[in-house]
């Protein structure tokens, strides 16, 4: 299954007791440049990774993500 990655930010963590973990970092939009992501309240992160974990392109775009 092809996983869509809006502004590079899915990545993927291998662990020996569970596998493969997949999550949307936010502190890689910040290094890409795409905001500055560390000095945003925690409730914005919550809000912006859920914007993530859903960009689809339809009805939330990657233009709604970035800053």
């Amino acid at each position: 299954m092809t996983k869509h990655n809006p502004l590079a930010a899915y990545q993927q963590l291998k662990t020996d007791s569970i596998g493969s973990v997949s999550y949307y970092s936010l502190p890689h939009l910040e290094t890409a440049g795409a905001a500055k992501v560390s000095r945003l309240p925690y409730t914005i992160k919550i809000l912006l990774e859920s914007l993530l974990r859903n960009c689809d392109n339809d009805i939330i775009t990657q233009d709604l993500v970035k800053p």
